[in-house]
């Protein structure tokens, strides 16, 4: 009977430290085919041999494409086999030889087609992001959300060939760029949908030339391809709006608008995000000098960070009986909005944005603004507020520079001044807080 087999081998040549993987088949008693795939791994243990495929790690950033390539291949050959055997053909090591070679040269003019297609590579690019056989600088897998903002990049660019043709590499220049924005205008589509589809395009040359050694255009430049943004008028509820949510009684409402309620708050009270607050358990708590504490691993940056648990949180996971239950981003979104509407939460906010090109000026409720990641946005701007320093808010929040986390939170030029008068700084520049003795200094306050 004939068996096929993947096996790692080490390279006879000097400078090449490579293990090369060959292919082994088996057809009847002494007859045995074998010959290189032309695919290498860098070292043996990078070959899984019970699984057959190239182990998925940092070090074998081409594992998934190959692994698609042997999986063919074995198909191809087996195949291959089964028909020569039907037909009646004699076959040995030249016919299987012969047979190899033709998926080779099928292989060959897939994958040159491949290369040149913006679409199909823009596929493979996601593939290695799901897989992990691609990831991020700092060696981290693509996070769920980023695949998710790639699959809304390749819809978008599959409508975008069916209005101008198919998109070559060797044509995206400026004027591509020029006629990329100007299509998200006049499709109404915002300013930051748009700049966060460029931002992605410039990631996916990037690995298209560098993986797939992709010529691109000798005009591209990808400093002339920036990537639009502006600030979003954001909300956040204050403290006294999510005191109103607590002391609801949702009871006539049903059971899952009080978790939608109760995970929320927690999220307002610790800044994490929901896919971090909404799957907090007994196990990410534990008392310090009978303090209480949330020690978490944050899902997005993979950094652990630890949370004192508040009175409210406390008294939230005492009458659940435990922490609630989670439940999917898209139903908190829809019933939080509920929520803060029975809340009262209804104030007229004036929000301006710029879609189509143009600014646009709208009015809504404020309860209608509200998502999972109000909570968050919620925590950092009330924390900052209530005069924590910025450090130990950007702590928990995650946010790398001061710059950025003053753009997140959402606090008026008021409140700024605000809190700025209530600074021990502001507070001592009294005339009766000095002393005058031939020089004037401070006293002790």
């Amino acid at each position: 009977m004939a068996s096929f087999n993947y096996t790692a081998r080490p390279s006879r040549s000097k400078t090449d430290n490579h293990y090369i993987i060959y292919l082994t088949f088996s057809y009847g008693r002494g007859k045995l085919f074998r010959t290189s795939t032309g695919f290498t791994v860098k070292s043996a243990g990078n070959w899984d041999v019970k699984k057959q495929k190239i182990r998925n790690i940092i070090d074998e950033p081409n594992a998934a494409i190959y692994n698609n390539r042997l999986n063919e291949l074995k198909t191809f050959f087996e195949n291959g086999y089964d028909e020569l055997t039907t037909e009646g053909e004699a076959i040995d090591n030249h016919r299987l030889k012969a047979l190899f070679a033709t998926f080779e040269q099928t292989a060959t003019a897939t994958n040159k087609k491949n290369t040149k297609d913006f679409i199909a590579l823009f596929e493979q690019f996601i593939t290695a992001s799901e897989d992990g056989s691609r990831r991020t600088n700092k060696g981290s897998k693509i996070t769920i959300g980023t695949i998710k903002t790639y699959k809304t990049t390749l819809s978008f660019f599959r409508d975008f060939q069916r209005e101008y043709g198919a998109i070559r590499f060797g044509s995206i220049d400026l004027p591509f760029y020029n006629r990329l924005v100007q299509h998200c205008e006049d499709n109404g589509l915002s300013q930051n949908y748009t700049g966060k589809t460029i931002k992605v395009l410039k990631t996916f040359l990037k690995y298209a030339a560098k993986t797939h050694d992709v010529k691109l255009s000798s005009k591209y430049d990808p400093d002339d391809f920036v990537v639009l943004k502006e600030e979003v008028d954001e909300i956040y509820l204050t403290n006294e709006e999510l005191m109103r949510m607590y002391h609801l009684d949702l009871s006539a409402m049903g059971h899952k608008y009080e978790r939608a309620r109760d995970l929320f708050l927690i999220g307002a009270y610790t800044g994490l995000r929901i896919s971090d607050f909404a799957k907090l358990t007994k196990d990410h708590l534990f008392t310090q000098k009978g303090q209480p504490y949330f020690k978490v691993t944050a899902k997005k940056t993979g950094n652990e960070v630890i949370i004192p648990v508040a009175n409210i949180v406390q008294q939230i996971i005492e009458r659940n009986d435990g922490l609630p239950e989670t439940m999917p981003d898209q139903s908190l979104n829809r019933l939080i909005k509920d929520v803060c509407e029975f809340a009262g939460i209804d104030e007229t906010v004036k929000m301006t944005r710029t879609v189509g090109g143009q600014k646009v000026k709208q009015s809504h409720q404020k309860y209608e603004l509200v998502k999972s990641h109000t909570a968050r946005r919620s925590f950092c701007t009330n924390a900052y507020l209530g005069d924590m320093d910025t450090l130990s808010i950007m702590a928990i929040s995650g946010h790398t520079t001061e710059s950025n986390f003053l753009k997140y939170i959402k606090v008026t030029k008021q409140q700024q001044a605000e809190r700025i008068a209530n600074h021990p700084y502001f507070k001592s520049l009294s005339p009766e807080n000095f002393e005058v003795d031939g020089s004037v200094k401070l006293k002790a306050v």
